[in-house]
């Protein structure tokens, strides 16, 4: 069983956070009564990640879809240590105003200095994935936290908000994040 963590809680499988992915083997008896119901679940479980066959972070499987969600979880509350774990270490990415930034530091500096001005929320609108792409159709609400006059997209002052619609095409190399390339609808 694949766990995607897309908020931060304690569970019983430790500590979560947005992006974390946990795959779990369990094995199971079940009682049954007379009538074919459950009446006893016995669970066992080995520790997380032991003895699992791991599918590639992302693609088109529904585990790697919902993988997915938890990158964009881990993103929108700005986990500069999650959501990087998505990407190839030789990804580009393509800003339309700002243009391409290189591997995960390269990106990692952009979104530092971004973030503390301007945050920005995406929903997923519509997702496409096989095993070499993704491709999504999203909104992107950018929001300033302080007066950002060098915005790359429009100047905005403490408070102000402003919401782009986009569709993303993703190139996933041995299942990650190797290139993005952003195409503005608005």
């Amino acid at each position: 069983m694949k766990f995607h963590s897309t908020v931060e809680k304690s569970t019983l499988l430790g500590e979560m956070k947005p992006g974390k992915v946990l795959t779990i083997k369990f094995f199971a008896v079940y009682r049954l009564d007379e009538d074919n119901r459950i009446r006893r679940l016995d669970l066992m479980s080995w520790p997380a990640d032991y003895g699992v066959t791991k599918e590639s972070r992302l693609g088109r499987s529904p585990g790697q879809r919902a993988s997915y969600f938890s990158y964009i979880a881990a993103f929108n509350r700005g986990d500069l240590e999650t959501f990087p774990l998505f990407y190839h270490p030789d990804i580009v990415l393509e800003i339309p105003s700002v243009g391409k930034l290189k591997g995960r530091e390269g990106i990692i500096g952009f979104y530092k200095d971004l973030f503390q001005k301007v945050r920005e929320e995406i929903v997923v609108h519509r997702l496409i994935a096989d095993e070499d792409s993704m491709c999504v159709e999203i909104s992107s609400e950018f929001t300033a936290v302080e007066d950002a006059p060098n915005f790359h997209i429009t100047p905005l002052k403490k408070g102000e908000s402003l919401t782009k619609h986009s569709v993303v095409l993703y190139d996933l190399k041995d299942g990650l994040i190797h290139r993005v390339q952003i195409t503005r609808k608005s």
